[in-house]
């Protein structure tokens, strides 16, 4: 895939900005592209992770996070945790925002356990948000 180096490369990412919160933020101008190459946790798993043991997932993709979690369906039983940038105002276009992250981990039998702001200068923009099996 494509990804779109920015001026402030914290910005890079496999998606467009949103115009209205590029011109917000400077540092989200595109100033190049990458071909970079792209896989599933799926099938990178089974060489990181052993049957048995109990996995935290981390994904800190700028607007992509919902697509890596997609691609590790077949490590969701071992997963326990899950630390996953969740967004209020979405910086990329088809970004998904926080009630989506929210519900898809909901779906997968995950609760929110904790929100943490990360903030631009005027606003919170996302959140840090740490998800865990629902116990029940």
């Amino acid at each position: 895939l494509q990804l779109n180096v920015m001026r402030g490369t914290d910005f890079n990412s496999l998606h467009q900005p949103d115009p209205a919160q590029a011109s917000r933020f400077r540092s989200m101008e595109i100033v190049g592209t990458r071909e970079v190459d792209v896989v599933r946790i799926d099938d990178v798993a089974s060489s990181i992770v052993r049957a048995g043991d109990t996995v935290l997932l981390k994904s800190d993709t700028q607007g992509h996070d919902l697509e890596v979690l997609n691609g590790a369906e077949r490590l969701w039983p071992q997963i326990a945790g899950v630390l996953v940038e969740a967004s209020v105002v979405p910086l990329y276009r088809d970004q998904p925002v926080i009630e989506d992250t929210i519900s898809f981990m909901r779906d997968r039998g995950f609760l929110l356990a904790g929100a943490f702001p990360i903030s631009r200068p005027d606003i919170v923009v996302e959140f840090d948000c740490l998800f865990v099996r629902d116990p029940r």
